[in-house]
């Protein structure tokens, strides 16, 4: 399963001495608890606190601290650790030492050497010496995806730019999303008309409509499929904007008529009927009658759902971890589960692993 290797210790906190550790697939603490905080690990990296002091530590338990100005630190992505004092952010090594003083309103964790970075309310981008490559002039910046951001300079319509600052589709929209790299390449973007009415549809990496806007709101495709909704004064159904499905030709193969809907997998779509939660094929029939108060997550074959209260279904919508807990959350082969405020992993069969007095 996808992420299974990284995801090998586990954050939990002691309910002896109230500190946080990090346990194994069996349920020891391969970390003993001993952090005031401590986060999950990203690659190699947790974020913790240690004695009210915030810092690093590796898989074996090596802890490095971090400066003692320092406030909270993200470890998610690529690259230096993200640092904040403050409302700025800066970025340190691994032995904990500044690199980039915090200067930053905001910064994104670096890919492909570079990373989008916003000074003094303005968004622009850093390479891997923390030198402007783009410098900070934008209201907004996304995320590079094969060499296209979205941009929108101050006061600006949305547009895309390459990793030279240069626009290659015109800012002329009124939103505008990253494109994904799907099967269609395309980006959903929005146009408000003239008469105050908003629609989006899709666009090509040329800027051409891959799909024109008539949608009230719209997804990014997966397996050939998006979800979209509408607002049409004849609409048959009585929602504000009912979703449905559509292929990538634009047509509806489902209907929308549903008060919420998301792809969870190969041919599963969550949907949302009558303030209930089920399940529907990309045809549009039931494979779970919507019975649930909620459908949180998917991930290799296990649902995150609650009826009253949380559990886990199979893919076969049966129970296998009882809906009882006040939260839970599948983390690779463990499920973190809190009952009555107390946390313990259970296996992906929903047999403890913990217990709750460790």
């Amino acid at each position: 399963m996808p992420g299974m290797d990284e995801q090998s210790l586990w954050d939990l906190r002691s309910h002896h001495n109230g500190r946080t550790g990090y346990i194994d697939r069996s349920g020891n603490w391969a970390i003993e608890p001993r952090f005031d905080q401590a986060y999950a690990f990203d690659g190699d990296r947790a974020a913790a606190v240690f004695q009210g002091r915030w810092g690093t530590l590796d898989r074996k338990g090596q802890w490095t601290h971090a400066p003692g100005e320092v406030s909270h630190i993200s470890t998610y992505g690529e690259g230096p650790l993200r640092a904040q004092v403050g409302q700025k952010w800066g970025l340190l090594d691994e032995r904990g030492r500044w690199i980039a003083q915090p200067q930053f309103t905001f910064i994104r964790g670096f890919s492909n050497d570079r990373c989008v970075a916003m000074h003094d309310g303005l968004y622009g981008c850093l390479d891997a010496n923390f030198r402007w490559i783009i410098e900070p002039r934008f209201q907004y910046l996304g995320a590079f995806c094969r060499g296209l951001a979205v941009a929108k300079l101050p006061g600006g319509s949305y547009g895309y730019i390459d990793e030279n600052a240069n626009w290659i589709i015109q800012p002329q929209f009124s939103t505008a999303h990253s494109f994904q790299g799907d099967e269609t390449d395309t980006a959903v973007v929005g146009l408000r008309w003239k008469d105050g009415s908003y629609q989006e549809g899709y666009i090509d990496r040329g800027g051409r409509w891959f799909i024109e806007p008539s949608f009230k709101s719209a997804s990014g495709f997966k397996q050939g499929a998006a979800v979209c909704s509408r607002e049409d004064p004849g609409d048959p159904y009585p929602l504000d904007w009912p979703c449905g499905l559509i292929d990538t030709s634009g047509e509806w193969v489902v209907e929308p008529r549903f008060e919420n809907l998301w792809i969870a997998g190969d041919d599963l779509f969550a949907a949302k009927h009558d303030g209930c939660w089920g399940f529907i094929d990309r045809c549009g029939n039931w494979l779970l009658e919507p019975v649930l108060d909620m459908i949180s997550h998917v991930e290799d074959g296990l649902i995150e759902a609650a009826d009253d209260r949380r559990g886990i279904l199979s893919r076969a919508f049966e129970w296998v971890v009882d809906p009882i807990y006040d939260a839970v959350e599948i983390r690779g082969e463990l499920i973190s589960a809190v009952y009555f405020g107390r946390q313990c992993y259970l296996d992906r069969n929903g047999k403890s692993v913990t217990g709750w007095f460790l």
